[in-house]
């Protein structure tokens, strides 16, 4: 059945409602426009991906579409464009439009980069350094992979005193999988970690050796050839944390050596973070304080909404999330009438 939000969508969308608004909002230099993405991936059978398909954003053709749609109807910039115009106080160009990447997985690279390279987008990807050009998997997809993977039956999560029961479907798994990251994001560093090891050693021998392709990261000389070719990045910190959940050691490690690492490896500065995770409790006035002494100059959350210019908090940036249901008419409506559909 169709949620009343979408079949809105449909029809603002259907009548031409949401391009004659975008054309109306053309001259507009009021808001700024940020879209959040993940994955641009195309699962062939959900069934048999072990990874979390809701970090999907877009299939390929669903995230060329969408592209070509930003390119006739905003401006694409960037956030070191952004920065530029905060600094030497000059207008951003109308309809001003910022893509986003988190975390940095390699189909940014093989499906996203073609996509913006060929219609001339700049964007931005954020890094959790600690994967690039690693064999490690980040850590939310192998704990994906570890319970698609599990037996059937009762599991007991010790740190979490969770019990879960897992069933043959697939949607079993997507569903404890939902919860326990759910809980992991909520728990102190240290005990995420000791839990993650509690659930690998419990349950890795399960995992079939196979190619990990479908969750892999980029890799640095990927990074430096997409940095020449115009592409921005930032930090997601080092091995993805709720920073919250860190101590203040912690935090600046995760902040100052994520930092350091992407600048030294593409030769550039790097001063725009995106919190990992980004709702209202992954950043508080702490992780802010804590961002600028590293040197950032923009935080990025995962916040919903579109940015009021004039009242811009640089460091509670919002983003529009773009998710593998985003259909064509999801995508106009939400651009169009951000506040209603985003």
């Amino acid at each position: 059945m169709i949620g009343k939000r979408k079949l809105a969508a449909q029809v603002f969308s259907a009548s031409g409602a949401a391009r004659l608004l975008l054309r109306l909002k053309r001259r507009s230099r009021q808001d700024l426009t940020v879209l959040a993405y993940h994955r641009v991936y195309n699962i062939s059978d959900e069934a048999l991906f072990p990874y979390d398909p809701e970090l999907v954003s877009a299939s390929t053709a669903s995230f060329a579409w969408q592209m070509e749609f930003v390119r006739r109807h905003f401006s694409p910039i960037s956030f070191g464009d952004l920065l530029e115009a905060l600094d030497s106080g000059l207008p951003l160009p109308p309809r001003s439009l910022i893509v986003s990447f988190d975390d940095g997985h390699l189909d940014n690279y093989t499906n996203a980069f073609p996509v913006l390279k060929s219609l001339g987008i700049p964007a931005t990807i954020f890094l959790s350094t600690g994967y690039i050009g690693s064999s490690q998997t980040f850590w939310f997809d192998h704990l994906s992979a570890l319970i698609y993977h599990a037996p059937e039956g009762e599991m007991y999560i010790t740190g979490l005193s969770l019990k879960l029961t897992l069933g043959a479907s697939t949607a079993t798994r997507r569903s404890a999988t939902e919860l326990v990251l759910s809980r992991l994001k909520r728990q102190p560093n240290q005990k995420r970690l000791d839990i993650l090891r509690e659930l690998d050693n419990t349950l890795s021998r399960h995992m079939p050796t196979h190619n990990v392709d479908a969750s892999s990261a980029l890799t640095w000389e990927q990074v430096r050839e997409m940095s020449l070719a115009g592409i921005e990045f930032g930090s997601h910190a080092v091995t993805h944390p709720v920073l919250t959940m860190l101590n203040d050691t912690e935090l600046h490690d995760e902040l100052a050596e994520s930092k350091h690492m992407i600048e030294t490896m593409i030769g550039r500065p790097a001063p725009v973070l995106a919190y990992p995770v980004g709702g209202d409790y992954a950043f508080d006035r702490r992780i802010i304080a804590s961002a600028r002494t590293c040197g950032y100059q923009l935080g990025v959350s995962y916040l919903p909404g579109v940015n009021q210019l004039s009242t811009l908090q640089p460091f509670s940036i919002k983003r529009l999330h773009v998710e593998r249901y985003t259909d064509n008419s999801d995508y106009e409506s939400m651009l169009a009438l951000p506040r209603l559909f985003g």
